[in-house]
This record gives structure tokens, C-alpha cells and sequence, in this order.
């Protein structure tokens, strides 16, 4: 396992560098998620329903990082050719590409659970959390919802997750 180390925090770029990730969801949490996974070495592709218009600062942003991405819709471009999805808390689980994408066998990750293994050191994953995704707190305190669903509960993604 190979890990980069700051004082605080270790975070595992054996599942991040080099790898081909989109994030579904441009609000400010999957903002911040997509722009820690570029800056890790992560080929990073952001996904919105919402059009362009509606988004002008997010975009002049995604720019300036050198983060490629869509509005107006999830397309093929979103699974295509990637190691795994990363879906913003909003994000219904039940969406037909999310459903191709297990079909073909891609893993899809929720940001907690992304947030969660990508430190060595977690410290009360919660808290570990809301110190590497802020805005998630609020998205997650409005759901309730932490952590992985049992399975059959609503919203939970079916068939197999292949180790990432």
C-alpha cells in the first residue's frame, strides 16, 4: 500500500493516481472531491444534470483546474472507459446510467465512502468526513445518511462492487 503523508493525514494514492474517476454531481462537495482526486493524480471527469448556464462559476472553475466534464445530462462519456464512479450525496442511485455502469461492472462509490479510504488514519469517519469534504456535512445531516445501505434498502446499488 503506498501512502503520502502530511502531519495530520495519510491518504492512499494507490487508488487514486492514475486512475480514471468520474464524479457525478457538481455541487460544492463533489467540487471539492473532483478537485483533491485531480490534484492526486486522479484523470478526473465531472458530471452534471443541470445546464451550463446554471453553473458559471463552477465552470470558469472545472477550467482552471483542468477538470474536463459534462452538463445538461449524464452521458456515455461519464462510464466510459473509467476504473470507477463516484456519486455526490443528491445523486439518486437508481439513474439508467448508474445501472449501465454496474452492468458493465464499473465500481460506484459514494463520496463518504471515497472520503472514508482515503485516509489511513481515520479518526471517527464522520468527522474525518467533514474535515476532507466540509459541505458534505449539511448534504449528509439532511439524508441521514451515513455510511453503506443494508442491502435491499432503497437506494442501494445492486450486483457486484470489483475491488478498486
Amino acid at each position: 500500500m503506498r501512502a503520502l503523508c502530511s502531519d495530520e493525514v495519510c491518504v492512499r494514492v494507490d487508488r487514486i493516481r492514475g486512475k480514471k474517476i468520474s464524479v457525478f454531481g457538481m455541487a460544492r462537495s463533489g467540487m471539492a472531491l473532483a478537485k483533491l482526486l485531480k490534484s492526486l493524480g486522479a484523470s478526473v471527469f465531472l458530471t452534471e444534470k443541470k445546464s451550463e448556464e446554471n453553473l458559471s462559476s463552477e465552470i470558469i472553475e472545472l477550467k482552471n483546474s483542468g477538470i474536463d466534464y459534462e452538463t445538461g445530462g449524464h452521458t456515455e462519456e461519464a462510464i466510459e472507459h473509467k476504473d470507477y464512479l463516484v456519486i455526490s450525496p443528491g445523486i439518486p442511485s437508481d439513474l439508467l446510467i448508474l445501472i449501465e455502469a454496474q452492468n458493465k461492472g464499473i465500481p460506484i462509490f459514494s463520496e463518504v465512502e471515497v472520503a472514508y479510504w482515503l485516509s489511513d488514519q481515520v479518526r471517527e469517519g464522520r468527522q474525518f468526513v467533514t474535515d476532507i469534504l466540509p459541505e458534505a456535512e449539511s448534504s449528509l445531516q439532511k439524508k441521514g445518511d451515513i455510511g453503506p445501505k443494508a442491502p435491499g434498502q432503497k437506494g442501494q446499488l445492486a450486483g457486484p462492487q470489483p475491488e478498486v
